[in-house]
């Protein structure tokens, strides 16, 4: 009975959809996927579909459903470029789980890190998903000194100083109002220090933020 349905011609492939992709171009997908049209829907193997999909960088899921008689639909979840990464002479791209994959724009958050620091990646990734979610105010930069000193720079100008993500969530109620005074009053501050004690630090505008 099983080869009577693999053999008949009701179950073979007629098309093909794919939904989720951004920045992939649907002929490079199909390409990967290399499912001929006019092949056995039950001869296909779903996972390895997928296993072939997220080789590639910029995927970060994909999920393959066969849908009888003849059609097969996937299901693309793209990686988000999330910052630009400089590492002595090398500059590439990430999204947040610190991946590197293939991006053209340029408008995203840059992480210098030192050669004998890329061990710190990750918490730079971290400190920048904090940032968007608990301040309006753009990050333009994050500069690592080492692994208790990370500057955040913003668009405005102000720096940041703190010592980590678990720096920045503690002290973010404090800071949220004093960089709501900078935007409304045009406050002549420098940055601030997130390092001391309960509080922060005021850094005058005069005084560099390194």
């Amino acid at each position: 009975m099983f080869s009577l349905i693999f053999q008949t011609g009701i179950f073979k492939v007629k098309r093909i959809e794919i939904s989720g992709n951004q920045w992939l171009q649907e002929e490079e997908l199909l390409k990967v996927v290399n499912i001929p049209v006019g092949s056995n829907i039950f001869a296909l193997r779903p996972w390895e579909i997928e296993k072939r999909l997220e080789e590639l960088p910029q995927v970060k899921e994909a999920r393959v459903r066969k849908s009888f008689p003849y059609l097969v639909q996937i299901e693309i979840k793209e990686r988000q470029p999330e910052a630009w990464v400089e590492v002595g002479d090398k500059v590439f791209c990430v999204d947040e789980e610190g991946v590197e994959i293939p991006a053209s724009s340029t408008d995203l958050v840059r992480v210098y890190l030192p050669e004998n620091r890329k061990s710190l990646l990750l918490e730079s990734l971290d400190l920048i998903k904090v940032w968007k979610k608990e301040f309006e105010l753009p990050l333009s930069a994050v500069t690592v000194e080492n692994d208790r000193l990370f500057i955040l720079q913003l668009q405005s100008g102000i720096f940041i100083r703190c010592e980590g993500v678990n720096n920045l969530k503690k002290k973010s109620a404090i800071l949220k109002p004093y960089l709501r005074d900078i935007a409304v009053k045009y406050l002549d501050v420098g940055g601030f220090d997130l390092r001391v004690g309960d509080d922060l630090v005021i850094v005058p505008s005069e005084e560099d933020a390194f």
